[in-house]
């Protein structure tokens, strides 16, 4: 299968970037268009179907992806092994 995208992600000193084909999502040197960003947000979601499919990826990863509203340890432990509950809550 031939790769469409070839993804790097930069990270470490100042250099911070994600490119995408050769072509930046964040910096100003040679930018993507928000077509082709567009394009590849469609194409992210129809290989995360697909992977979810193959239970190669979870709709927690998915969800994980965006900001949630609240976070909050639970008072009191878990009565099975003493362990603390944290609820982490999204409302999209």
């Amino acid at each position: 299968m031939k790769t469409k995208y070839k993804i790097i992600k930069s990270e470490g000193c100042m250099a911070f970037d994600t490119t995408v084909n050769g072509q930046s999502i964040y910096g100003e040197y040679n930018p993507m268009t928000q077509e082709q960003i567009n394009e590849f947000v469609d194409y992210l979601c129809q290989k995360f179907k697909k992977e979810l499919k193959q239970n190669k990826v979870s709709i927690d990863d998915l969800i994980g992806c965006f900001e949630y509203d609240s976070c909050k340890t639970k008072e009191g432990y878990c009565d099975t092994c003493g362990d603390s509950v944290t609820e982490t809550i999204w409302e999209i």
